[in-house]
């Protein structure tokens, strides 16, 4: 059996605008109430959980010094102020997806010319002291002191400029890897009268989280919080290297019966730990190939697992084989939560 875990450990992403910060003594405040002709369209061209993720929701304690999200759940990192949409990988970056308004506004600050890249920790820090962290950034200035920023988007793609005006559906550019980041994604924030707003809730960071006046996402896109989610899977006849799933996740067609290894991977989001992970694969007839049973030890935003088996001696059986994903977590409760996905690939000459 073989299995190998690798985690991304959280980044700190600060907005490249000031906002205005509470003293860590002071009581928690709620969001001044936001009703908008219309609520938030999704500002990015795909389709939630099926080809781009829910990766960090806001922080609701950005003094305290803990990560909690607005489901009091820890799907986030200390002091982040918005939302990131991830993306598969690099190739879907190059490859462009949209970033689009999700309200009518005006463009208000545009930074472009950031390069995308996967930073070393040396550039990281250079970043930081650059105070360029959000990377190539647009703000979209809305009605009654509402704000949104858009970072971490692709060098040169971005479309608009200072005081032009923008409804929902434009396009003002593309996810990218700009700035303090490892990861292609999107970092949608919201600001009221420059307090960080969490678009699930209507609270503003400062709020408790488990709390919610109203989502501000339009409900035709039923944008709901997720715990945990399967990003991706996918079969290889060699040793998964996540570094290169990263860059690539693109699935061979087939694998040959002679392959001297048989793996299975995956990518799991928001695991955290006493999470029970199950990876297994079957052959055609059904019968299990390789499983392995996980108790998740630590909380991770992103978690790479795989299992496999060395077919150096044995010829693997040709015919269509199953991958299959299941996370479960126990809550206090006594009520369980889960989420399971099937994939597939084909052995064959």
């Amino acid at each position: 059996m073989i299995r190998s875990i690798l985690s991304i450990l959280p980044l700190l992403i600060l907005l490249f605008i000031a906002s205005n910060v509470q003293a860590s003594g002071e009581k928690p405040t709620f969001a001044k109430f936001i009703t908008p002709p219309k609520a938030f369209a999704l500002p990015v061209d795909c389709k939630i959980d099926e080809n781009c993720w829910i990766m960090n929701y806001v922080d609701m304690g950005p003094n305290d010094g803990e990560q909690i999200d607005p489901a009091c759940q820890n799907r986030t990192y200390d002091t982040h102020k918005g939302t990131d949409i991830a993306i598969l990988d690099g190739k879907t970056m190059k490859n462009g997806v949209d970033v689009i308004v999700p309200m009518n506004g005006t463009v208000g600050k545009v930074r472009d010319g950031e390069p995308d890249q996967w930073s070393t920790p040396e550039q990281l820090e250079q970043i930081k002291l650059k105070r360029k962290e959000c990377g190539n950034a647009v703000i979209i200035d809305h009605d009654n002191g509402l704000q949104t920023i858009y970072c971490h988007m692709k060098n040169g793609s971005i479309t608009v400029k200072p005081k032009q005006k923008v409804k929902i559906g434009d396009k003002i550019g593309e996810i990218g890897m700009s700035g303090f980041t490892q990861f292609p994604h999107l970092h949608f924030g919201v600001l009221q009268d420059k307090k960080v707003i969490d678009p699930f809730t209507g609270q503003n960071n400062k709020a408790r989280c488990g709390k919610k006046i109203k989502s501000l996402w339009d409900k035709e896109i039923d944008l709901q919080y997720q715990a945990f989610d399967i990003q991706s899977a996918g079969f290889s006849n060699k040793i998964p290297d996540l570094k290169k799933i990263e860059r690539d996740s693109s699935q061979q067609e087939k694998i040959s019966p002679s392959s001297n290894i048989f793996t299975f991977w995956t990518v799991l989001l928001g695991v955290r730990e006493g999470d029970e992970i199950i990876i297994e694969v079957k052959d055609s007839n059904g019968k299990i190939f390789a499983k392995d049973k996980i108790i998740q030890d630590k909380n991770r935003i992103r978690q790479f697992y795989y299992i496999g088996k060395n077919t150096k001696d044995s010829d693997l059986k040709e015919g269509a084989y199953t991958g299959f994903v299941k996370i479960l977590r126990e809550h206090s409760s006594g009520t369980t939560i889960k989420k399971d996905k099937f994939f597939s690939t084909l052995v064959s000459k």
